[in-house]
C-alpha cells in the first residue's frame, strides 16, 4: 500500500533457509488486467498461480513466504493464513 505509484513487475515464494526464491512468471491476475501492474498509490493487485508450478519443484514444505518485487527493486515478503493453508494442502497431495 505505497503511497506513490509503483510498478509490481515479479511474484513469487520464498523458501524457508535458503537464498533464492521461487518466480512466478506468469502470474493469473484475477481481474484480467496487464503484467506487470502499476499501481497508483494505495492500490493493490491479486497474483494468483498454477500449483502444478509448484509442486513440479518439490519444494512445498520449504516455503513460507510470498513476494512481491518492484520495477526499482523493491521486494516485500508475507504471510497470511490462505499461504499457510495452502501450503499444507499441497503438502498432502
Amino acid at each position: 500500500m505505497s503511497k506513490f505509484p509503483i510498478t509490481v513487475d515479479e511474484v513469487g515464494l520464498k523458501r524457508r533457509g535458503r537464498k533464492d526464491r521461487i518466480a512466478l512468471p506468469r502470474p493469473i491476475i484475477p481481474d484480467g488486467g496487464p503484467w506487470p501492474r502499476k499501481l497508483e498509490p494505495r492500490q493493490s493487485v491479486t497474483a494468483l498461480f498454477d500449483p502444478t508450478e509448484i509442486m513440479a519443484l518439490r519444494a512445498i514444505g520449504s516455503i513460507h513466504k510470498a513476494y512481491a518485487t518492484t520495477a526499482c527493486g523493491t521486494t516485500c515478503y508475507g504471510e497470511s493464513g490462505a499461504l499457510k493453508d495452502f501450503i499444507r494442502l499441497l503438502a498432502k497431495t
